[in-house]
């Protein structure tokens, strides 16, 4: 009407501000006041008393073949055979283990002699649900780091062994040095690593920040951090001469990891012949003294303070350190990542710092315990809610309710129902 004739929509815009800085005010409020003990008390909760006491453990047996390892785990699989075939790369260097993810990458998209990629694809789809090549590294108790390059794939217990020898021609005879398909593939594998910068970047972060402190950790940021992004993106696919190289390393790596040991591992029904099949896939991937110039690269302790620069408008925090060297500690220290992941870093990371995630984790194998959070608007407060979330522990200890429910949480965890494929 008229008497709105003379005003000013700059008025309007002020009050608007000012409703949400009133909202903002009474939603720091909010988060900020602690829940009623008696609305607490009605959530209902399980107790310790019904946890289970022992875990039923799968069963299976070991035996040696020739220089190589089978395990066959003993499991109803209603008639699915997965197997996994694990090629040790303990002999090569940080030069070329940094090109392994690559190979896996073109192992799975890759043609045969007469047969294009896309054919391959398709006959795998018939004879496995589920089958990668991928790379697989840990560090055993007395701090051994194992490196593996594994061929995963499950199967009708009739198609397996045709499963078997079709991956094995995959290996021996995939055409990895092909360098147009080797455009496409780094490309593409480029492409997802760079989307993972902002989707994973906690766990990128988690990665470097742990790269220091053990072989295990370096290997790691080697294949699944910032090094490969860096090393992938160092790749020109326009590049005639670099591409030749790479396909050059990428042919000299087929042929050395077939002539490796291997781990064989099997999981089926304990009425399916484990043996014969391992037998038969003994034969499949004969050992030669395949060789590559190469050496074992030392590893040196060096820990630092880093920062990586992303499009991104937000951040990707990690903090991590060492734990003490204990079996029962490694516990304790998992019992507190769980607590404060869904306590005080939940609260004063995510709902007040405005974090989309924040948590607490401990890398067992390495002995470490880890801070992150996920798409983050601050850094160095989020840094600092790090330490007073370790000094507020300290300073007030922990109540046994809040230890019993973390137990139970624990427990939930290691007996949840897995697949036969995971359980094995």
């Amino acid at each position: 009407g008229e008497d709105a004739k003379g005003f000013k929509p700059t008025r309007i815009h002020t009050i608007k501000n000012i409703n949400q800085a009133n909202s903002t005010i009474a939603l720091k409020e909010y988060q900020q006041e602690p829940s009623k003990a008696e609305d607490l008390a009605k959530i209902p909760l399980l107790r310790k008393s019904d946890i289970p006491k022992s875990l039923k453990k799968p069963s299976f047996i070991k035996w040696n073949v020739d220089s190589d390892t089978a395990y066959w785990n003993k499991l109803f699989s209603g008639g699915i055979v997965y197997t996994n075939i694990l090629f040790d790369l303990s002999g090569l260097s940080d030069r070329h283990l940094q090109y392994i993810p690559l190979l896996s990458a073109v192992f799975e998209e890759v043609g045969l002699p007469g047969m294009p990629y896309y054919e391959v694809a398709s006959r795998m789809d018939i004879l496995a649900g589920i089958w990668f090549m991928t790379t697989f590294h840990s560090t055993t108790e007395d701090a051994k780091t194992i490196k593996r390059f594994m061929v995963c794939f499950a199967s009708l217990e009739d198609k397996t062994r045709c499963a078997a020898e079709f991956f094995s021609k995959i290996l021996k005879e995939g055409l990895v040095g092909d360098i147009e398909r080797l455009k496409t593939i780094i490309t593409s594998f480029r492409n997802d690593f760079k989307e993972m910068v902002l989707d994973y970047g906690n766990k990128l972060a988690r990665t470097s920040a742990a790269s220091g402190f053990t072989e295990g950790g370096r290997l790691d940021a080697l294949w699944n951090g910032l090094p490969q992004l860096m090393f992938i993106q160092s790749i020109d696919v326009n590049d005639k001469k670099q591409m030749r190289q790479v396909a050059d390393e990428l042919l000299a790596l087929q042929n050395y990891i077939l002539g490796q040991t291997k781990i064989i591992d099997v999981i089926a029904d304990s009425k399916w012949n484990a043996k014969s099949y391992v037998d038969y896939i003994e034969t499949l991937f004969p050992k030669a003294s395949k060789k590559i110039s190469s050496h074992r690269d030392s590893f040196v302790e060096g820990l630092s303070a880093e920062c990586f620069s992303t499009a991104a408008m937000v951040n990707y925090n990690s903090l991590v350190f060492k734990v003490p060297d204990s079996k029962t500690d490694m516990v304790a220290e998992s019992a507190l990542a769980n607590i404060l992941s869904t306590g005080y870093l939940w609260e004063k990371v995510r709902m007040e710092g405005g974090a989309y995630g924040a948590g607490a984790s401990v890398m067992v194998p390495e002995k470490l315990f880890s801070f992150t959070s996920y798409r983050d608007p601050s850094v160095e407060r989020t840094y600092q809610t790090y330490k007073k979330a370790l000094e507020e522990i300290a300073e007030n200890g922990i109540s046994e309710d809040v230890l019993e429910k973390t137990v139970i949480t624990m427990a939930g965890e290691s007996i949840k129902p897995l697949s036969p494929g995971h359980l094995g």
